[in-house]
């Protein structure tokens, strides 16, 4: 009974799996044509200009708010609050304009067979930058504010002394240039 029971599942299962390929087979072939089922329902291209602006203005007053990117704000700097609070900007200021640069990189080469490939790679980039950000701000806080070794500090967060080495290099040279 319960070998029927699984070919019987096993069955539908194929059937439903045959019928999405020949839905994606049909799509395929509808695009290699031009027609597509678009991803956004706007009549105009004011209605899109005007969102594009609504999500410029968006982004405008979530950096105005400080919100766009997050820091731990408590940080010091050769004792000082203020100047702790300006490494912080800065990092942030330095991991939007990264992000901002990798999606007009991913948005310039969009077409309308890779989208769904351009949204994970703006995905992928926005997790990666914000853990780049968050290491580096560890790394910065173990070696300088906690005045650990390279070695202490890739043993405590599980990556090699090289690695802590590129990467404290790397957020030193982008604060200095921001100076």
């Amino acid at each position: 009974m319960g070998l029927e029971a699984d070919l019987m599942r096993l069955q539908s299962q194929i059937a439903q799996a045959q019928k999405s390929l020949v839905e994606t087979n049909d799509a395929v072939l509808m695009q290699e044509f031009g027609l597509y089922t678009p991803k956004y329902d706007f009549a105009t291209s004011e209605l899109y200009k005007d969102r594009l602006q609504a999500i410029r203005s968006q982004q405008k007053d979530m950096i105005r708010a400080k919100s766009a990117a997050t820091g731990n704000t408590n940080w010091q700097v050769n004792g000082s609050t203020a100047q702790g609070q300006k490494m912080v900007s800065d990092m942030q200021k330095l991991l939007i304009r990264a992000f901002n640069s990798e999606c007009d990189e991913v948005i310039s080469k969009i077409k309308f067979n890779n989208i769904d490939a351009g949204v994970k790679r703006i995905s992928t980039s926005r997790d990666a930058i914000s853990k780049l950000g968050q290491r580096e701000q560890e790394i910065l806080e173990l070696r300088f504010f906690q005045g650990k070794t390279q070695m202490e500090v890739s043993a405590e967060i599980g990556i090699s002394q090289a690695q802590v080495s590129r990467l404290e290099k790397h957020a030193l040279k982008q604060i200095r240039k921001e100076f």
